[in-house]
């Protein structure tokens, strides 16, 4: 186990960030994106060359790939959701495939 550097705090785990936000709500008064986006400051903090060290991510985000389409629902079930059906599809069309006569693959 390695110990943090005096430097920062530790940081939570990403459970731990999970379940805060999903209850932010609850004890702050704050929806669960405006908690999100509250705490994107912090990692200006701890990563201050953040787009220098990630650039698919700027790029990605910069694409709306983290975009909350569905509003109703908070972020983390509906990544969640997608990682599922997606998960899900490949599985079922690996199947399809195996099961296809070789001519047909």
């Amino acid at each position: 186990m390695t110990t943090p550097s005096p430097r920062s705090p530790p940081t939570p785990p990403p459970a731990d960030l999970a379940a805060k936000a999903r209850h932010s709500f609850n004890t702050t008064g704050v929806g669960e994106n405006e908690w999100w986006h509250e705490r994107s400051a912090e990692l200006e903090k701890v990563c201050p060359d953040f787009s220098e060290r990630f650039p698919t991510l700027v790029l990605m985000e910069s694409q709306g790939a983290f975009v909350n389409e569905d509003q109703s629902k908070p972020y983390l079930e509906q990544e969640a959701w997608e990682t599922f059906q997606f998960g899900l599809e490949a599985l079922l069309d690996g199947i399809q495939r195996r099961l296809l006569p070789d001519a047909e693959r």
